[in-house]
């Protein structure tokens, strides 16, 4: 059954320009996304914009030292 499936949705990829348009805007999308997300990483890590230990107030040096 699965090799039916993906056999008609190559058949209709083919032939049908439309779905052809429609696959390639949402891949550019997520693409365009995957792109920014690389470059603003969001967890733990030492390159992350948002920390894991978000609800902690970081240590500010003394004034008086």
């Amino acid at each position: 059954m699965g090799r039916v499936v993906r056999t008609v949705t190559l058949l209709r990829y083919l032939s049908e320009t439309g779905l052809r348009d429609q696959i390639t805007a949402i891949t550019n999308r997520t693409e365009a996304f995957h792109g920014f997300a690389a470059h603003h990483p969001v967890g733990p890590g030492p390159r992350s914009a948002v920390s894991h230990r978000a609800g902690v107030t970081p240590r500010r040096p003394s004034l008086n030292a």
